[in-house]
Order: C-alpha cells, then structure tokens, then sequence
C-alpha cells in the first residue's frame, strides 16, 4: 500500500508491514531504508525519490532514515506499482492551500513558509517579481515573468522582492481588537531619560536615543551597539524608504543604514538644527531649529538648502513640527500658525491659523496615520484635533480625558488606521473606532511619553522615561507591494 511517511532528522521510522516491493513515490534527496527480512536478517540500501526494487525473499518491517525532515511517499506491498505519470497525478496532493502574498521592493523577505510534504506550489502574478532563497540577490535570483504560472518542486521556505520601487511594504498594526500592555526595559544604557524609538526591519534592532547616546537594541537578545559620538544632540529620528534611520545632530544629519547599523555622517549647510521629518515614499528631507524657526528642505544625496516660509511673518517665535502627508506635502507648524508646501519648501501657501494652540514644547505632538493619510496635534487644554483633507482644516475629536494631576497638554500621539494612540504626563488613552469612544489608563507616577509611537512587526510601543511600554499588537497589516497567488499542493 501507498504509506504517507513522516522521516525525522536523527530518527529512524520504522514501518511494520509485509512485502516483496518497494517503490520511494515522493522523497527530498537520499533516504536510508533497512529492510528487515523474514528470516531475520536485515540489509540496508539508499533510495531516492523514484528508485523501486523487489525483495524476492519477502521482508517484514522496513526503517527509514533521513538527514532532513520530511513528509514522503512509498509503495510497500506484495505487488509492484505500476504508474504513468498521469497516475501519479490522480494519487496527487490530498490538500490544496490558496493563498494571497505581498512582495515588496528591496530587500528580499520570506514569501513561502517551509512546509514539510509539500508536493509543489504555483506562483503567479500581474508583473514580474523575483524569487530565490533566504539569501537570494539580484545574482541568484530567478524572474518569474508577469501573467504566467511558475510551478516549482519544493518542500523549503521561498524568498522573494520586487524590482518596482513603487512596491514599497510598510507593516502597520491592526489593533482593533485591543491592546495589551507589556514593559519591556533595555539594558546598557544609562537610562532612557526623554528618549526616542525607531526601529530597524532588516536588521530586528530598535535603535533608541536617551541620555545623548543612540543604541541599538535586540529584543532576542542582550546585544546592543552603542554611538556615542556624532549624535549626542540628536532630538528626534526619521526614516526613510529603505529603511535607514536619520536623526539631527546640529550641523550634521546622522544616518544609521537599515543593512549592517553602521553609522555615517552627512553635513548639512546650517548648525544648530535640532528636528527632522523624512518623507517615506521620496526621501525628501525637512530640518528645522525651532527657536530660531529656520528650515532646511531637501534630500539626502543633493543635499539641504535653507527655505523661506510664512510662519516667520506671524506673531509666533518657536517653529514645533514638521509632516511630510501621503501626497508629498510638506506642513509645518509653529504655537498658532500652519502652513503648506506642495514642492518640498520651494514655494508655500499662505499662514493658516490652528484652532488652538500647539499644546506642548518638545514637538511629538503630531502625527500622520499611514494608512488613510488624516493628520493629528494636539492643543495646550490637552484637546486632540485631526485634519482629513491634508491639512486644509481641522476639527477636534477628543477632549481631556487625562490629567486628574494638572497636567493635560498632550506629549504624544500615534495613529494607524482607526486606531489613535495618545498620551501625556500621567498616561495614555486609545480608540480603535477613530475617536468615537476611548479607553484612558492613568500612571501612578510621572510617566511622559516621549518620542511618540513605533509600530513593528512586534507590537506598538510608547517611550517613556527609564523604560519603554509595548501595546502589543494583536496582528499586522501589510501596507502595499504587490500581490502574488500562490496554490500549494500537500501531500
């Protein structure tokens, strides 16, 4: 009879059953069979995917080895098998698994799980995309060609990228089904005093300033690298496209890379800048010094030149934030005025006035939800407002819930999707509906979150003072690339 026989690494399966014929119907590589024949004896033999014999004395029972793991197929009986290729199809998969994939641009990331007994899986696409191993390139890399079916025989993880810059990936939690909170302290710093959290996807290190010094972190581990140098004035992080990390450092803009975490150093044309905004889908970069309400647009490769901008001729003296939308505006803002580029600073609309003021000084209290493009900031009574028009007006959606202690201005605020994150010097507050209802949570003691939110692959994350607080995310959302369909046969 045809057997489905699971073959563990370093064990050895052993198959009671009488017979004269063995045939290996479906194998990965080399497997080793002892044959225990019925008069006791017992023999060994390599077989492969294919290869059948007789055992003309008959045997009793047959154990199987393996240097890997695998699912196989083999015919053991008193009768051959005798098939043809068609046959073998009607034996076939006894499961089929569709599924719906995003690859992404860059970096190669796993597109196919391992799955021990897989028989084969079919790609296909609307364009090109390329496929390989965990350490494919653009070398080794195999083009599977837009509107074909690819078909390949394997029981390994498969890796893949796309080669359109347009197919940027971003992961952006889906919390709403609630959040659950975790703390999670670093070590090897000297406390995270008014630190700030980005995060490195290639790389899985959070890199987190605090105490004038940028580390790297490891949540698997106790690893980190510490940059004592050339960032210890660094105020707030960007990143861009590929996943590199740029933060200010007065006269120069400090680039962490997403693929190694080596860091290098790029002048900029004026000293003292102290804030940052990176626009992700075109690398344009905007820097600013807020007392002084200097700005300086650009990109990274061309460089920064200084720009004039319409908040200098309003009444207000201090520049607190800087957004690049989802259309590729640049905005920014000082206590009571705004204003919008649609070049990257080159020319500019005039001042509008915010419906309150700009309610806190170290400038975290705006935010750009990634998925649907609304722009929120908090005022001084700690009202949260949000634009869904890029800017043109905005309406307020929450009041104070926070500060039972005097403190109500908002540090903070994160949004992905209808999930909004806020929070101030006595706690936090979240919806997961947009703003219709809200669950507030009060600290004990002091805990004003800086640097706003994070979100990865491993949940969402607040920095506070002396530790960082995750919201671990129930799942995560893939934001663009391009979708692939895969069908898997399994044995």
């Amino acid at each position: 009879m045809l057997k489905n026989i699971l073959i563990k690494t370093g064990f050895a399966t052993e198959i009671a059953v009488q017979g004269k014929f063995i045939n290996v119907v479906l194998a990965t590589g080399e497997i080793n069979a002892r044959i225990r024949l019925d008069s006791g004896q017992i023999f060994e033999t390599k077989l492969v995917s294919g290869m059948g014999f007789e055992v003309a004395e008959g045997f009793k029972s047959v154990s199987f080895e393996s240097d890997t793991t695998q699912q196989t197929k083999i015919w053991m009986g008193n009768i051959p098998l005798s098939y043809t290729p068609i046959e073998s199809k009607i034996v076939g998969s006894s499961t089929l698994v569709s599924q719906k994939y995003s690859v992404g641009y860059g970096d190669a990331k796993q597109l196919v799980a391992e799955r021990i007994g897989r028989k084969n899986i079919t790609f296909s696409a609307s364009k090109d995309f390329y496929i390989g191993s965990s350490s494919v390139s653009a070398l080794t890399a195999i083009r599977v060609p837009a509107n074909t079916n690819f078909t390949m025989e394997t029981q390994a993880s498969v890796w893949a990228y796309s080669a359109d810059a347009a197919d940027k990936v971003k992961v952006i939690a889906d919390l709403t089904k609630g959040l659950q909170a975790e703390k999670i302290m670093f070590t090897g710093d000297a406390g995270l005093s008014k630190g700030f959290i980005s995060y490195l996807e290639a790389l899985q290190k959070y890199a987190v300033v605090s105490g004038g010094y940028l580390t790297l972190y490891s949540l698997n581990d106790t690893s980190y690298t510490s940059y004592t140098t050339a960032v210890t004035s660094t105020k707030t992080f960007g990143r861009f496209s590929n996943g590199d990390i740029a933060t200010i450092n007065g006269s120069n803009l400090a680039v962490i890379s997403q693929v190694d975490g080596t860091l290098r150093n790029n002048a900029i044309v004026a000293s003292g800048m102290n804030h940052i905004a990176i626009n992700s889908i075109n690398d344009d970069i905007a820097v600013f010094e807020y007392s002084a309400m200097t700005l300086y647009a650009g990109n990274e490769t061309a460089g920064l030149t200084a720009r004039s901008h319409p908040l200098t001729g309003t009444a207000d003296t201090y520049m607190r934030g800087a957004i690049y939308t989802l259309t590729n505006n640049l905005i920014i803002f000082s206590d009571n005025y705004y204003a919008i580029s649609t070049d990257n600073g080159v020319t500019w609309g005039a001042a509008l006035s915010l419906p309150a003021q700009y309610g806190a000084t170290n400038g975290y209290s705006f935010a750009l939800n990634e998925l649907n493009g609304d722009i929120y900031y908090g005022d001084v009574s700690g009202n949260l407002y949000r634009s869904q028009n890029d800017g043109v007006s905005f309406n307020i959606i929450k009041s104070p819930a926070l500060g039972a202690d005097g403190f109500p201005m908002l540090d903070s605020v994160f949004a992905a999707g209808d999930t909004i994150v806020i929070s101030n010097g006595t706690g936090y507050c979240y919806t997961t509906d947009g703003g219709l209802t809200w669950i507030d949570t009060i600290f004990s003691t002091y805990h004003q979150a800086q640097g706003g939110a994070l979100v990865t692959n491993d949940g969402v994350f607040l920095n506070y003072y002396n530790n960082i607080t995750g919201f671990m995310a129930n799942s995560t959302v893939v934001v663009g690339g391009m979708s692939v369909a895969a069908l898997e046969q399994i044995n």
